[in-house]
């Protein structure tokens, strides 16, 4: 398990990991590895090969290579991403990584292609992405072609083709209105 810690010894966040106990639920702590100030989001890919935490404050994605078998990780090259960045997510195919960067009064996703052997992230071009204000959080549909933004501020929710190289194109008819200050947002397979 991966916690992401806002506040972890001498004031700075990071990761936390727990080993899990399958007979009975129980967890132990294995490490904390320091990131920066607020580490708010956790990306975890897929394939379980790799870990990406948003630091709010430090505007920055910290990738980490996942050790399959113990569950420990091997931190690498900070990469800078928006302002406020405050949700990450892995699309389902390993590809790339998106970052809503959250401040006030704007919105942008940062948008990152993976290194398959290493985990290290590379901007893709154009990146970062408008988006509604203060997108909150994303997600992805389960083939990996369209990506979706909780716009907080906005009220709405922004939609956005994903392009073979992770560019982000806006949806015709979109944004949608959400209501009131939609903050998470998921998807079931269709």
């Amino acid at each position: 398990m991966y916690v992401g810690l806002t506040s972890a010894p001498g004031n700075n966040a990071g990761i936390q990991v727990f080993s899990l106990d399958p007979s009975t639920g129980n967890l132990s702590s294995i490490n904390v590895y320091i990131t920066g100030i607020n580490n708010l989001s956790l990306g975890i890919s897929p394939n379980g090969k790799f870990v990406y935490g948003s630091n709010y404050s430090s505007e920055n994605v910290f990738p980490f290579v996942r050790d399959i078998n113990s569950g420990t990780l091997s931190i690498q090259t900070s990469i800078s991403a928006g302002v406020a960045p405050g949700y990450t997510i892995v699309d389902p195919l390993n590809r790339f990584v998106y970052v809503a960067n959250s401040g006030t009064g704007q919105g942008t996703i940062s948008a990152y292609l993976i290194e398959p052997s290493n985990g290290k992230l590379t901007p893709v071009n154009g990146s970062p992405f408008s988006t509604g204000f203060s997108p909150i959080g994303l997600c992805t549909d389960p083939r990996g072609k369209f990506l979706y933004s909780s716009n907080t501020e906005g009220g709405n929710i922004s939609g956005f083709s994903v392009g073979e190289n992770g560019v982000l194109t806006p949806l015709s008819g979109f944004p949608v209105t959400a209501g009131t200050n939609p903050f998470s947002i998921e998807m079931v397979s269709y």
